[in-house]
């Protein structure tokens, strides 16, 4: 599993390459761009990947979170270890 974090490349770029298959996962704690995260989750569900916020909610155009993953069981994996960290909002 490889996983990429914050901060740069955009959200958009890190998107195509959790749709294309070269990244599992990826979270990014402060959006600067609604617009580059709003692509990048529509490649990732259309991908059959697993979007939200890293609190576990819907992805919304005023999120200022994001968590993509793979799957539903990657995504959950990446949400707990978000959680125990104690970094959600």
């Amino acid at each position: 599993m490889r996983c990429a974090l914050p901060q740069s490349p955009p959200a958009a770029q890190r998107s195509r390459r959790r749709a294309a298959g070269r990244v599992s996962g990826y979270a990014t704690f402060w959006l600067d761009s609604a617009v580059h995260a709003a692509a990048g989750s529509l490649l990732v569900t259309e991908a059959g990947g697993t979007v939200s916020d890293i609190a576990g909610g819907p992805w919304r155009l005023d999120s200022d979170s994001i968590l993509a993953a793979a799957s539903a069981p990657l995504h959950a994996e990446l949400l707990s270890m978000i959680t125990a960290t104690g970094e959600e909002h």
